[in-house]
């Protein structure tokens, strides 16, 4: 489980248990940590502002183990201690990645299945009941397609990048998401990795892109381009 919670408490990153992968494990150090930049510390260090020192904003603790927005090296090794883009667990502190991707997909549901006249669900449910709900979900499907022909309207956007994958959207690219149905804004989708659905709130790649002298607004908003290096932004 990846959250960050609202800008009110400070973006706050909240973090499941660490199941497995091959980088180890160099996030859980920065779990519940509050979002910090060079112009508002929220970092555990007492006596300096770890963004200003270490030149990017991240969920510092005091100070780090991972910095996925460090600065961009060309060369993989750096002089100091987790100044590039940084995953202490898997080559160390002293080096910096060339590639980096943070990306997020709701988890995964199945509680009732239906598929071939076979039903997979509940023990304690009756299945009249679900044949009867799913009648009426039909129902209203047929109407919202009625509805959609008559008014020629465009459909909503989804939600989020796994819904368009359910949808049978598997191209990697740009889509258009409206997550709380307040505005839609386009994303970049990664449909391939995994199991495909993932939607990529930061990327980068080759440098092109500063992350490194921005404030508190810009990682709020985001910025960099989608067919690049880019920051989706925490709001």
């Amino acid at each position: 489980m990846f959250s960050v919670s609202s800008e009110r408490n400070k973006y706050r990153l909240g973090l499941g248990i660490y199941t497995a992968g091959t980088a180890g494990d160099s996030l859980s150090y920065h779990r519940n940590m509050a979002f910090s930049t060079k112009d508002r510390d929220n970092d555990n260090a007492n006596s300096f502002n770890c963004a200003a020192s270490y030149k990017s904003a991240w969920w510092y603790n005091n100070c780090l183990r991972a910095n996925l927005n460090g600065y961009y090296y060309h060369g993989s090794q750096v002089k100091s201690g987790y100044r590039g883009i940084n995953w202490g667990k898997w080559k160390g502190a002293y080096y910096s990645a060339k590639r980096a991707e943070m990306k997020i997909r709701p988890p995964l549901k199945c509680l009732n299945v239906h598929f071939n006249n076979y039903y997979s669900g509940p023990a304690n449910k009756d299945i009249k009941v679900h044949l009867l709900k799913i009648e009426n979900q039909l129902a209203d499907l047929e109407k919202k397609i009625d509805a959609l022909t008559e008014n020629k309207t465009t459909p909503p956007a989804m939600k989020n990048c796994a819904e368009l994958y359910k949808s049978g959207e598997r191209i990697t690219g740009v889509y258009t998401i409206d997550p709380d149905g307040l505005g839609a804004f386009d994303v970049f989708c990664d449909q391939k990795s995994v199991g495909g659905g993932w939607t990529v709130f930061q990327k980068r790649l080759d440098g092109s892109v500063d992350f490194n002298n921005r404030g508190w607004a810009d990682f709020r908003r985001g910025f960099g381009n989608l067919n690049g290096e880019f920051w989706l932004g925490l709001d």
